[in-house]
């Protein structure tokens, strides 16, 4: 497992063959796994009073992603799951099926 950032991955005849880092060591590999990870920045929603697990995730309804917090929904990597964009984008598409009624019933607003 390599903890130092990564500079340059090497590639020779269209394979990854090292990882140059940071502290300017070259780490030759036979195989590269990216981990995933993500850091919770959930502070401004748990601040709201949304419930969360211990690491900080907000606990949300599956069914439209809606927090503790009436009206407040979260999607991505605020929410316990895998850490991936086409994840994301699933959160996102189902909170935005439950809030689009939600909207239309509050009607038009004037400026």
């Amino acid at each position: 497992m390599v903890d130092t950032p990564v500079l340059e991955v090497i590639i020779e005849s269209e394979r990854i063959v090292a990882l140059k880092l940071a502290d300017g060591s070259i780490d030759h590999l036979d195989t590269l796994y990216s981990a995933l990870g993500s850091i919770v920045r959930s502070d401004l929603a748990r601040a709201l009073g949304a419930a969360s697990s211990q690491g900080g995730d907000l606990l949300v309804h599956r069914k439209n992603m809606a927090t503790s917090v009436p009206g407040l929904n979260a999607v991505g990597d605020i929410v316990a799951g895998l850490s991936h964009i086409s994840v994301a984008a699933g959160h996102a598409a189902l909170a935005a099926t439950a809030i689009h009624p939600q909207l239309r019933k509050r009607g038009p607003t004037s400026t």
